[in-house]
């Protein structure tokens, strides 16, 4: 794809030149020195030597009779060598330029511009006001085809993973005996998404089957169909999803949720951007036992975020806060069921290109969760203490992506939490490997 967008570019470029006819312009026996940097920058960007002929485009610039066209080329040149920042303020005012191939041309290396910081619903908007280009439309049309998402997208997940405390045994009791709660599973998973229009529209399902391979009591399965919409600009971006989610534990229901998420990113400077989200879920269990675990989850998040894709790196540091507003108890369960609780917390996530094919992931969070439930008499050697917990998860991984359709994926995760409630005290370490396929259609 890469290669094909090169050969598209140098055959826009040819265009570009052709369209803009400066040479006659910058030649004559009293040429100014604008145009004589004009005529020099002209041969160094023909040459595609375009850092040396941004210093003379920029002198050339001044002149306001040549201002249109040398933005143009200004822009062009700054796009080639990396400046996309500085490139994307001259390709815009050259979309206002009074000649239409000029307005073309510009429309077209914004659309490049727009891929390359990942806005990829403003790079189809200018892809698409061009194709209609006599000059540059067949070039734009097939750029346009190359980066247009599929209709249709299949994932297939087979993950291999052994986990060292499969039911969240306590501390103490895992300690003396760790195998009893140590098991290995598969965990096999399987997804099909839609986009049926050009916008940021689609739905899908995803189904997900974790089986334990000693501990079958605890093989879960979950479904969940989701809808959504995104927007990715280069100053913003935004996305809203909703999903239905169904559970079986053991082969038995566990609970059924609606689950929302709201978030936008706003660039401030440069790659640095500040980003905003709201969730909300509302999860209901089948079994007595989970009673006073259903009820509403409520998450904010404030992130400082640099960097939109992991090329080389992508890290956002934020902080949460988070309201258990969960069911009160009821009998058989007692008052001190009651996990009602505030938490709030840091979190990391960070992603880095290592290789064009390897990828390398990292997120954790910490929450210190305080609970309402304050016991009383009826809890004489814990009245008045309410639980604290101290919540911590870490999850890393190194991806390995080939054959553009295959990647493999090894890694692992550490989840802790440390109560004052001894009974609340545990840890998780997992690992896992496994690979994935995606097929687009359409």
């Amino acid at each position: 794809m890469i290669t094909m967008r090169r050969h598209l570019e140098a055959l826009t470029l040819a265009g570009v030149l052709m369209c803009l006819d400066l040479p006659t312009r910058a030649e004559g026996p009293v040429a100014r020195p604008t145009q004589r940097a004009l005529k020099q920058a002209l041969a160094l960007f023909q040459a595609k030597n375009y850092a040396d002929a941004i210093p003379l485009l920029r002198l050339a610039q001044v002149d306001q009779e040549l201002r249109a066209e040398v933005g143009l080329l200004l822009g062009i040149s700054l796009y080639r060598t990396g400046e996309l920042q500085q490139a994307e303020p001259m390709l815009r005012e050259a979309t206002r330029s009074p000649d239409p191939e000029t307005q073309d041309a510009a429309r077209l290396f914004l659309g490049l511009l727009f891929d390359e910081l990942g806005a990829t619903d403003q790079a189809q908007d200018q892809l698409g006001r061009t194709t209609a280009s006599q000059a540059f439309g067949p070039s734009a049309q097939r750029l346009l085809q190359q980066r247009r998402p599929h209709r249709i997208l299949i994932t297939l997940l087979v993950a291999p993973e052994f986990d060292a405390n499969v039911p969240l045994t306590d501390n103490a009791t895992w300690q003396k005996a760790p195998l009893d709660s140590a098991d290995g599973d598969v965990l096999l998973l399987a997804s099909l998404g839609f986009r049926p229009f050009r916008i940021g529209l689609g739905f899908g399902n995803i189904l997900s089957y974790r089986q334990q391979f000693r501990l079958t009591d605890y093989s879960f399965l979950l479904n969940s169909s989701w809808l959504g919409y995104s927007y990715a600009g280069a100053r913003h971006r935004f996305r809203i999803t909703t999903s239905v989610d169904f559970a079986l534990l053991g082969g038995s229901k566990l609970f059924v949720d609606f689950d929302g998420r709201l978030s936008e990113r706003i660039k401030l400077w440069s790659q640095l951007g500040i980003a905003a989200s709201y969730g909300f879920r509302y999860r209901s269990y089948f079994a007595t036992d989970y009673q006073s675990l259903s009820g509403q989850t409520h998450n904010g998040e404030l992130d400082l975020s640099w960097g939109t894709s992991p090329e080389p790196i992508q890290i956002s540091l934020g902080y949460q806060l988070v309201r258990d507003q969960l069911q009160d108890p009821v009998a058989p369960l007692t008052v001190s069921d009651n996990y009602q609780a505030w938490a709030h917390g840091p979190l990391l996530r960070s992603r880095a290109k290592l290789h064009s094919h390897v990828e390398w992931a990292l997120s954790a969070h910490y929450l210190l969760r305080t609970f309402d439930y304050e016991p009383g008499p009826e809890l004489p050697n814990e009245q008045g203490v309410r639980r604290i917990d101290h919540f911590v998860s870490i999850d890393t991984s190194l991806i390995f992506r080939f054959g553009g359709h295959f990647e493999t994926f090894v890694g692992g995760s550490l989840v802790t939490n440390q109560s004052n409630k001894a009974a609340f005290t545990f840890l998780k370490p997992t690992a896992y490997l496994g690979i994935a396929a995606y097929f687009g259609l359409l």
